[in-house]
């Protein structure tokens, strides 16, 4: 682990430090005619590192002691002083130079024409040598940058990688719950129920639509349909009564994914006084394709969250004797659901429709 005390002081020695040369190569930069170009690189340079030491060093502020391996490591910054003090004495002897130069004394004019002409040739060839000189600053600050915000995306990433995680296993947990909960009201439902009620809802559906939509939830990945869940179609539905929703698109495109989502949703916003049903068309079973599976699957479902359609039930049972008489119990399969239709949020969802 690195150690807390001097890696944050190195970091804002090298924050101060950059701001520094930055000025002085600022101060220097119109003196020095013969190698602008490199001198406006250097600077920006420096200036680009400054940045990110400042924003590393607010990054540090942030962390504590024991999250400081995600800190830079000493050698990093070692090497950034170096750069910069390097750069420091290169400006130090442009100034002595520039300065040598303007204090020229001589006084006759040939004299000092001469002198003048002299310089000019020795700094062309001193400022031949700075300016290789210059690049490889130029390139060692490009370096060091590059390695310092690498180190910190890679930190920065890793920590975000281990919020989703923990993400994941917290929506992971909380999907898990939530099944058990529902699971576990259905079958107190089913307890509380007398020996006749049992045998009349179980004659009602075969199916256990709940297995499907487990099935679905295990196969989604963290953040499918957000984008959906979150858009002003769903929560115009959500808020109007009696609304439908119809995703459609071609098989395997993830709406089986999309409708596990959806009723999870619905489930999460809906407290005990209101009812939900749903049914999966599952292409691979043709028992959940047949239209009287299908109504006696959701009716099922609402009996067992209402005991006032659980009578109604009963009801229609004992007088059909048939309970796959089509016609007579699509009738009265909707009349069952019109009874608690103001209780329910319906959500209409058709998996494929040729």
């Amino acid at each position: 682990m690195a150690d807390t005390l001097s890696v944050a002081s190195g970091i804002a020695d090298l924050v101060m430090l950059a701001k520094d040369v930055t000025k002085k190569i600022m101060a220097i930069m119109d003196e020095v005619k013969e190698s602008q170009n490199e001198i406006r690189k250097l600077c920006k340079e420096v200036l680009s590192l400054y940045c990110i030491l400042s924003k590393v060093r607010i990054v540090l502020e942030q962390l504590d002691d024991d999250e400081m391996d995600e800190a830079p490591s000493g050698t990093i910054i070692m090497e950034i002083n170096q750069a910069l003090d390097q750069i420091l004495q290169l400006l130090q002897q442009c100034f002595a130079e520039n300065e040598i130069s303007n204090s020229d004394g001589t006084s006759q004019p040939n004299n000092r024409r001469k002198s003048r002409r002299l310089i000019a040739i020795k700094q062309g060839v001193r400022w031949h040598f700075k300016k290789e000189t210059i690049e490889k600053l130029c390139a060692d600050v490009e370096r060091h940058k590059t390695i310092l915000s690498l180190e910190m995306e890679k930190e920065s990433l890793s920590a975000v990688v281990d919020v989703l995680k923990k993400q994941e296993e917290t929506i992971r947990h909380v999907q898990e719950l939530r099944s058990h909960i529902r699971s576990t009201e259905i079958e107190a439902a089913k307890r509380r129920m007398k020996k006749e009620q049992r045998k009349v809802v179980n004659e009602f559906s075969k199916i256990e639509p709940e297995t499907f939509r487990k099935r679905q939830i295990a196969a989604r990945q963290n953040g499918t349909g957000i984008w959906f869940l979150e858009g002003i179609d769903f929560r115009r539905f959500l808020s109007t009564k009696n609304s439908k929703l119809w995703p459609h698109g071609i098989p395997g495109a993830g709406k089986s994914v999309l409708s596990a989502s959806i009723i999870d949703t619905i489930n999460d916003r809906l407290d005990t006084s209101h009812a939900t049903a749903f049914f999966f068309c599952d292409y691979g079973n043709e028992q959940t394709q047949a239209l009287h599976n299908i109504l006696g699957s959701i009716a099922k479902q609402l009996v067992l969250q209402s005991d006032e359609a659980l009578a109604d039930m009963v009801g229609f049972y004992k007088e059909h004797d048939e309970i796959d008489t089509f016609d007579l119990f699509r009738l009265e399969a909707k009349s069952l659901l019109e009874l608690i239709w103001d209780h329910v949020v319906p959500l209409r969802f058709y998996h494929h429709c040729d």
